[in-house]
């Protein structure tokens, strides 16, 4: 797929939607506990764009491509309220708890508080409750950070999610065919996701003509 183009976009959506985000770069990742990674060693979008072309050219896979994109809401406010750290905890501990959760998930960076998570072989209820719960999981265990209040704080994601669907009408019906229109679908759920916050969105069409997205 087209990473930069993807990336473009992905920032462009977030301009259009005004989530106001803090810059993470790479060299300002921390650890979140003794013996946890940091985030900066997490494989990034350009890493998960390689890997997603590979899936769609492995002809023994078996079953349809899903991907999550999992943000963290409030971004800005978390940092503003728990310092510069506060979004890399909260990008570490959702990462842990995917990792916990959903083993099977392909994880990667992506654009700001963002995770990609690539499922090869999936099918769609299983991509959905896969998402609902990470959602869920996140929301009730707060993040680890020795300098917030009681030593932790609340964190919740919003998700969106799409599929690449192996038969053919119902591939044709969600207008999702190539590597870049399936991240690109699930770049248009998380920003409905977003709207309310603490939500899973799933791809449909509407969501590409919807002036509120």
């Amino acid at each position: 797929p087209d990473v930069d183009a993807i990336l473009r976009r992905a920032s462009e959506i977030k301009r259009e939607q005004k989530l106001d985000e803090p810059d993470l770069g790479g060299d300002a990742c921390d650890v979140v506990e003794p013996g946890a990674v940091s985030i900066a060693a997490i494989p990034d979008a350009r890493a998960f764009g390689a890997e997603l072309e590979r899936v769609f050219t492995d002809h023994d896979r078996v079953g349809g491509i899903g991907v999550l994109l999992v943000g963290i809401d409030r971004a800005r406010a978390m940092q503003d309220a728990f310092g510069p750290r506060a979004v890399d905890a909260a990008m570490m501990h959702a990462v842990q708890q995917v990792r916990t959760v959903v083993p099977r998930a392909r994880l990667h960076r992506f654009v700001g508080a963002e995770l990609a998570l690539l499922f090869p072989g999936i099918e769609t209820d299983d991509l959905c409750r896969a998402a609902e719960l990470i959602r869920r999981t996140i929301s009730v265990h707060p993040v680890p950070l020795e300098h917030a209040t009681a030593r932790s704080f609340p964190a919740t994601v919003s998700i969106g999610a799409a599929m690449y669907e192996t038969n053919t009408e119902i591939r044709n019906g969600t207008g999702i065919g190539t590597p870049d229109q399936l991240v690109s679908a699930a770049m248009f759920a998380l920003a409905a996701a977003r709207r309310d916050r603490n939500r899973v969105v799933v791809f449909r069409r509407e969501l590409t003509t919807d002036p509120k997205v």
